[in-house]
């Protein structure tokens, strides 16, 4: 593989660079899979969210937030609350071999703190292969909260950097995978049935005002 120099894959030393590893790295590899049509997409990025309340003396041997950490262990050593961390059911792409779920995690944040998400595949969905359909697209919602006391549900996209208040949460939808080879009817059958109550959706625009749809319900309970 020829990289030239000074461009995104290998920029000088003296160039501002971020997420290499949870973005460019996952895409780089979508594309190599893909040209050599070996695999269907993955999701393309690590979802990685990130948040701070400004510069402090580091201290040594401490990791930095990450969700591979058991979400108790997450609320007792930063000011958030998992609301929500499960499987989001029928997110993967139909085919003879199903992409992967994605998940669905929804944090309250318990300060005032600054927040910053670069992620990726919330627009172009992972693609199948071989006949299979491509995985649902990931969605970032922010529920803010007004001055009224209502509560404001803003799409805020891939990548968003905001300060969030008490009270007010975050709710990521990680892409599903891309789906392999044509599926039968009869497993077209079996794989929306697996997919339980959740609909599978086509658009962006309809991912959105589903999730809108059942925050709302949330609210009303």
């Amino acid at each position: 593989m020829i990289i030239p120099s000074g461009t995104l894959l290998n920029p000088s030393g003296h160039a501002a660079v971020c997420a290499g590893n949870p973005i460019t790295s996952q895409r780089i590899t979508d594309v190599v899979l893909g040209a050599f049509n070996a695999c269907a997409a993955s999701q393309g990025c690590c979802n990685i969210i990130s948040f701070g309340m400004g510069g402090v003396d580091p201290k040594t041997g401490v990791e930095v937030p990450r969700f591979g950490v058991d979400a108790e262990v997450y609320e007792l050593r930063y000011p958030v609350i998992f609301r929500r961390f499960c499987i989001r059911d029928g997110s993967g792409g139909v085919g003879r071999f199903r992409g992967g779920d994605g998940v669905i995690r929804e944090l309250e944040f318990r300060m005032p703190l600054s927040v910053s998400m670069p992620s990726e595949r919330r627009v172009y969905r992972p693609y199948g292969l071989a006949g299979g359909e491509s995985g649902q697209a990931g969605l970032n919602l922010y529920m803010k909260k007004e001055l009224d006391g209502t509560e404001r549900v803003i799409n805020i996209g891939g990548k968003m950097e905001l300060v969030v208040q008490p009270g007010e949460r975050i709710l990521i939808h990680t892409p599903g995978g891309g789906g392999w080879g044509n599926a039968s009817d009869n497993e077209l059958v079996e794989s929306e049935s697996k997919s339980h109550q959740t609909p599978r959706l086509s658009s962006y625009e309809e991912v959105y005002m589903h999730s809108v749809s059942l925050l709302r319900r949330q609210c009303e309970k």
